[in-house]
């Protein structure tokens, strides 16, 4: 076990001086745009992150905001002018050159992000806008969905525009074609989780006024 711990020890030292040696052989110039590499990298990775984990309605009202340059673009532009220049630097002398790629690649990537942002947001939204109206919705089942999630079956909503047909899963019985139906989860963009409506539900709920393009009999 000492041994063991001896040569991990050993090996530990070993990495950090070779990282040592490594780094203190880099010039100056290299050594300040690893360094720009590394904290730009690093932002944008916690940035996303960070983004990820925001709740839905601050997600919406992000997806609200109209902007063309924002401290977001500006974090693409940093990190992608310090990848550039650091790669230019190890292919190229001339410094005129290197810091010319570098901003060029800079400008090219934030000009994506401008243009391609919005796009995703305005695709985000809808998909959200979506889901909102799909939950909660009432339909009936036009293919058997097995009991207990043990399989998948089709459901039709019953939207003003026609019916919607999705994949469905149930947590209860098996729902046997003509069922009325709620979604009451939402599993991906083509699956949802379903349970049975009965009349009573129905009624009590104020789902008994379908809009037009339902199909089959209430049960």
């Amino acid at each position: 076990m000492l041994q063991i711990r001896s040569l991990k020890q050993r090996f530990n030292n070993m990495l950090l001086l070779s990282f040592t040696d490594w780094w203190s052989a880099l010039s100056i110039e290299s050594r300040l745009l690893g360094s720009a590499v590394i904290i730009t990298t690093m932002l944008l990775i916690i940035f996303e992150i960070l983004n990820q984990l925001e709740t839905p309605n601050k997600k919406e009202n992000k997806l609200s905001t109209k902007y063309y340059l924002s401290p977001y673009h500006i974090l693409y532009f940093f990190t992608a002018f310090s990848w550039a220049t650091l790669i230019a630097h190890h292919l190229f002398q001339h410094p005129t050159l290197i810091i010319g790629i570098g901003l060029g690649i800079g400008v090219m990537v934030t000009a994506v992000m401008i243009w391609l942002l919005p796009s995703l947001k305005t695709n985000r939204k809808q998909q959200l806008d979506q889901n909102t109206n799909i939950l909660q919705s009432v339909g009936e089942v036009a293919q058997v969905i097995p009991p207990h999630r043990n399989g998948f079956g089709k459901i039709h909503l019953n939207f003003r525009t026609g019916p919607y047909e999705l994949e469905a899963i149930t947590a209860g019985d098996e729902l046997p074609m003509g069922s009325s139906i709620k979604v009451v989860d939402i599993i991906n963009e083509r699956i949802v989780l379903v349970e049975r409506v009965t009349n009573s539900q129905r009624n009590v709920e104020g789902l008994d006024d379908r809009p037009p393009g339902s199909i089959g009999p209430q049960q």
